[in-house]
């Protein structure tokens, strides 16, 4: 649930912490981060194995103790987009370090999308949690990196968390 504070700071006209999404890209296949060097530099040295961190920010953040860095991308959640309900997720790709971090990948690998959001002075407490996306139809072009997102297989959860019973609901069953 988000804090007051994260809702004054979306719905304020001027508001006086700034919201950020943080995103994770998981792939068990991801190359060594000590291998792949952009004109900005190395990966941060506090990045867990198999895993990238990016804020849409222009400044890195420490969140949790690891470095995100700052990074041009749109997110697109289900049923916010032009499309409908699908999900999508477009990078700037102005050092080539995503884009040869993918490339290098198996054609069957699956990276795993993550996002949060948190405010920019309490970069520790996140405010709001989005499930787990799969990264699919990436598309490369000379200054950004297209691709869609498809939601996390849930065909094996119940549809409602409740159930109906004439004992219990007797009024549904007349």
């Amino acid at each position: 649930m988000p804090s007051p504070r994260f809702l004054r700071a979306v719905t304020d006209a001027v508001a006086e912490d700034t919201p950020l999404y943080l995103l994770r890209l998981h792939c068990p296949d991801f190359p060594d981060w000590a291998d792949i060097t952009g004109e900005d530099g190395d990966f941060p040295a506090d990045w867990a194995p198999n895993t990238m961190y990016f804020v849409r920010n222009t400044e890195e953040i420490t969140s949790r103790g690891k470095t995100y860095l700052p990074w041009i991308f749109d997110l697109i959640l289900p049923g916010q987009g032009e499309a409908g309900s699908a999900a999508s997720l477009r990078f700037d790709n102005l050092d080539r370090r995503i884009s040869r971090s993918i490339l290098l990948l198996p054609s069957d690998a699956e990276i795993t999308v993550t996002a949060e959001t948190i405010l920019a002075e309490t970069p520790d407490i996140v405010e709001e949690s989005f499930d787990a996306f799969k990264l699919n139809q990436v598309k490369f072009a000379q200054l950004t990196i297209d691709a869609n997102l498809s939601p996390p297989d849930d065909n094996g959860e119940p549809a409602c968390s409740v159930s109906y019973l004439p004992q219990t609901a007797p009024g549904l069953f007349r």
